[in-house]
């Protein structure tokens, strides 16, 4: 096939090339357009095909048009130079073959059927076209339309005649639409075409769109059985989380995955109900192929509505014989961290429930307003995030015991417990005593005994906890001040106007969450030093310090140099020399970086065999270099 794309104007003559293999004798010749552009329609009046000094001439004069003349788009032209002998055989021989005078086989009738699926929103009012290929040739496009009937609606059949040179036996079928009118997405479920006495069936059971499902709008369906492949129906049970504003006025799409495919991509709506507002839960049916053993599921919204934002808590999915659960425990949303409003979630094949038991230490105003939120992680994984919430109750007050639960997949033997709050609230600081987590049977204690609070204690509002004895009193570490210097980097645009953010890891824990910003400075400038001071528990041996920022304001890229870390009159240098920049070098805007050991040349002027000294009389640089190195950080990052 070739495509000729220059414009075809009235009365105009155009010369192209084709180089393809040597064709032989020109028996026929294809010609059509797809009916896109402004004034589609085109009256052809013959092309002139030559080659080796030979020419080979068909006429049309016929109009190749959707609304004009036969309202056909493509022509199938033979040779029509009566002057040339050898056109003349040509034609000869087609006439005994086809026995006819001086014509091409004439058309026979095509009966096709489109049945459109009964999923929300199936039907379509974009113009739909078909191309059936055989055996011996193919249709062309075609459209699909019934002058004053609203074709493709949702669950409707649509019956279509066709006249066609014979096709021989088909081999597929392909169906497109061009995604004109509102709501032009379809979901087609089959096509059937009878001719000749004989039925075939095109099984499609997908969307045929460019915002859902796998974005396709063009399908190639080949023939198959008669009857419907086996289905199964599977109900979907959405849970919307508990979080403040957590519910959503937009479009939910669910699409699941199994052993054996995937599902039609399921818009989940009931009509006249105000589906995932807060704390709800609402059922829905989706009607797809077996799946066989259920593996994922990703769910999406599009972001419409007045509060589009969204926070799944989770996914039950039954086939009738199984049932499969989907944790999410978080947000969908493109104003929240993440900035993403869609999850690929796995399948767990259980749930469990964690009591959790929270003790607010009995010290002076130990009590807090803030969200209090809370994850576990276990050898088979983590719980994701629970804010710990109980109805018409005044939770974590001075000196109060508090039951909360969680429901998530089984996590194993328990590691440890992330806890935090949001700071928000009259008196957000608050004193943690301990929590004691239960699950089947057995109890797991995490001691605590600090405050969560950015202006008392170790200044921080997340802390982890390992497990301990009933009654451990929390081994408490020295407190230190820690003095972080940044330098940003002397390129073009190296300054950033975003919230920058670290954490500082070491042998025996780590700073949590650092924002490094001062009040009514312009940080973070182009061959800037920024100094911060930063209290909290020592965490050891340096090994990692974790730099981000947040992307916000103009300009948010930013070009790292290094960071410097003082503790005890001592300094860690950790080196990026990098961008954390989505537009620029390999677009991250996270760095972990390691403690800088620098790479020390020993200088040897004189040979050790030479003047016949030994290692004991050795007095090169390097030896004292060594010497001054271990005196600061030479075992990559412990302050004495």
């Amino acid at each position: 096939m070739a495509c000729f794309s220059r414009a075809f104007y009235h009365s105009r003559t155009g010369n192209y090339k084709i180089e393809c293999q040597k064709l032989g004798t020109l028996k026929k010749l294809r010609v059509w357009h797809d009916g896109s552009g402004i004034g589609s329609d085109w009256f052809l009046e013959k092309i002139v095909v030559s080659i080796d000094g030979a020419s080979t001439e068909f006429t049309c004069q016929q109009w190749l048009s959707d609304s004009k003349g036969d309202e056909k788009t493509e022509r199938i032209l033979y040779p029509s130079d009566e002057d040339s002998e050898e056109t003349a055989q040509v034609e000869a021989k087609y006439d005994s073959e086809t026995e006819s005078d001086d014509s091409a086989p004439e058309d026979i009738d095509y009966k096709v059927a489109v049945y459109t699926g009964e999923e929300a929103g199936a039907g379509t009012d974009a113009r739909v076209k078909v191309n059936l290929v055989g055996e011996e040739g193919e249709s062309g496009w075609v459209e699909l339309d019934r002058k004053g009937v609203n074709d493709f609606e949702r669950g409707s059949v649509d019956k279509f005649e066709l006249k066609l040179k014979p096709l021989g036996k088909l081999t597929k079928l392909i169906v497109t639409h061009d995604g004109s009118g509102f709501g032009s997405a379809w979901f087609l479920e089959k096509a059937v075409v009878e001719s000749a006495g004989k039925s075939d069936v095109f099984w499609c059971n997908k969307w045929l769109s460019d915002d859902v499902d796998d974005k396709e709008i063009t399908r190639t369906l080949v023939p198959g059985s008669s009857t419907a492949p086996k289905t199964k129906d599977y109900s979907v049970t959405v849970y919307t989380g508990g979080e403040k504003l957590a519910g959503t006025d937009a479009n939910v799409f669910v699409s699941i995955t199994g052993a054996n495919g995937q599902s039609p991509t399921k818009l989940l709506d009931k009509f006249g109900v105000n589906d995932f507002e807060r704390n709800s839960k609402g059922t829905y049916k989706i009607k797809s192929l077996d799946l066989g053993e259920v593996q994922q599921l990703r769910v999406w919204h599009d972001g419409s509505g007045i509060a589009s934002a969204w926070f799944l808590d989770k996914i039950v999915v039954s086939d009738g014989d199984s049932k499969y659960f989907f944790f999410c425990k978080d947000w969908l949303a493109d104003n929240m961290p993440g900035k993403i409003t869609y999850k690929v979630l796995d399948a767990k094949s259980s749930e469990t429930e964690y009591s959790l038991a929270v003790l607010t230490g009995d010290e002076e105003d130990g009590g807090t307003d803030a969200d209090v939120y809370v994850q576990l992680f276990g050898s088979l994984g983590d719980s994701g995030m629970n804010r710990l919430e109980r109805a018409d109750e005044d939770d974590f007050t001075q000196g109060s015991h508090g039951r909360y639960k969680i429901n998530c997949a089984p996590l194993g033997k328990l590691e440890k417990l992330k806890i935090w709050h949001n700071g928000k609230g009259a008196s957000a600081d608050w004193f943690l005593e301990k929590v004691e987590v239960s699950n089947d049977g057995v109890k797991t204690f995490f001691p605590c005994e600090k405050w969560l609070s950015d202006s008392r204690g170790e200044g921080k509002t997340e802390l982890i906890l390992l497990p301990g004895e009933e009654n451990q009193t929390q081994v408490k570490k020295d407190v230190l001040d820690y003095e972080f210097t940044v330098y940003t980097g002397d390129v073009s645009g190296a300054g950033t106007n975003s919230n920058v953010y670290m954490t500082l890891n070491g042998e025996d824990g780590d700073s949590g969450v650092l924002s490094f910003d001062k009040a009514g400075r312009d940080d973070f400038e182009r061959a800037s030093k920024c100094v911060f001071a930063k209290k909290f528990d020592d965490v050891g041996k340096l090994l990692t310090l974790k730099v981000w920022h947040d992307g916000s304001g103009i300009g948010s890229g930013w070009y790292l140099d290094k960071v410097e870390v003082k503790c005890k009159g001592q300094v860690v240098e950790f080196h990026c020399e990098n961008w954390l920049d989505e537009d620029e070098g390999d677009g991250l805007t996270e760095r972990v970086l390691h403690p800088h050991v620098p790479e020390f040349k020993p200088k040897q002027s004189k040979s050790y065999f030479a003047e016949g000294l030994s290692d004991e009389d050795d007095t090169s640089d390097f030896d004292v270099v060594q010497s001054r190195f271990n005196t600061s950080t030479s075992d990559g990052g412990r302050f004495a």
